[in-house]
């Protein structure tokens, strides 16, 4: 009886434990992404970025500016801990993806270029968009694209900006 309590115990804690990602920490630890409540003038939440070294806090995305809200945070850190991708969800059915340059605590937003036409597809329809797969590695970022049923491979170029090089259907 009681191994059968502290299994359904661990259990119930492992599913409350995944149900919403609120926070997704760096793999270095040092910061962490978290999807705060929305402000008190406002019906929207906000993306903050804490570096655990200093305790500052820096706004990276505030869904008033889109007018679209969410519950839950996808947040994906390259493997170096230098650069934060994010699926910004804005309403039911539609999204977009923000990329983040951290240095020393301060987040630079990262260009992402148009996806050349020679591995662009046709879009089929208007709900969906891209969303964040995976980090390859530290400079190789897959983005998936509902509304063109393909995976897009982006790499760092030398300006620092991501470049659509490949995709996979």
């Amino acid at each position: 009886m009681r191994t059968i309590l502290l299994a359904l115990t661990f259990s119930a804690l492992s599913l409350v434990a995944s149900a919403d990602e609120s926070s997704v920490s760096s793999p270095d630890k040092r910061y962490l992404v978290t999807l705060r409540p929305p402000k008190p003038d406002t019906a929207f939440p906000v993306i903050m970025l804490r570096d655990t070294r200093t305790g500052r806090d820096v706004e990276l995305f505030d869904y008033d500016s889109v007018g679209q809200g969410t519950s839950v945070l996808r947040a994906f850190w390259s493997p170096d801990s230098r650069h934060v991708a994010l699926t910004l969800a804005m309403g039911p059915a539609t999204q977009d993806v923000a990329v983040y340059r951290i240095t020393e605590g301060v987040a630079h937003e990262v260009t992402l270029l148009p996806i050349p036409k020679s591995i662009d597809a046709q879009r089929y329809g208007h709900r969906g968009g891209p969303s964040v797969e995976r980090w390859g590695d530290n400079r190789t970022l897959w983005v998936s694209d509902g509304q063109k049923s393909r995976s897009f491979r982006y790499s760092f170029t030398k300006q620092d900006k991501l470049l659509a090089d490949d995709f996979k259907k």
